[in-house]
């Protein structure tokens, strides 16, 4: 049996970050579709590009779980201190 590591994080964001992060991750891999310059800092913009889409559309962070941090209102979080 295995676990879906996507469904066993606890959602860490709420919608403002969410937007923020798809904001920056569009933004750059427009900078990777437009920049013909250094190939390592397009390789670097295309993978924060994709992690900044992925970890919005899927509602958690990965950084954000292990430094114990939640944008989710006080409601919906599971450990709030």
């Amino acid at each position: 049996m295995s676990i879906n590591p996507i469904k066993a994080m606890k959602q860490n964001m709420n919608t403002a970050d969410k937007f923020v992060r798809m904001t920056l991750g569009a933004a750059f891999l427009v900078l990777l579709l437009t920049d013909s310059g250094d190939r390592g800092m397009q390789w670097v913009a295309t993978c924060c590009g994709l992690y900044l889409i992925l970890t919005s559309l899927a509602g958690s962070c990965v950084v954000y779980h292990f430094l114990d941090i939640s944008t989710l209102s006080s409601g919906k979080r599971d450990n709030f201190y």
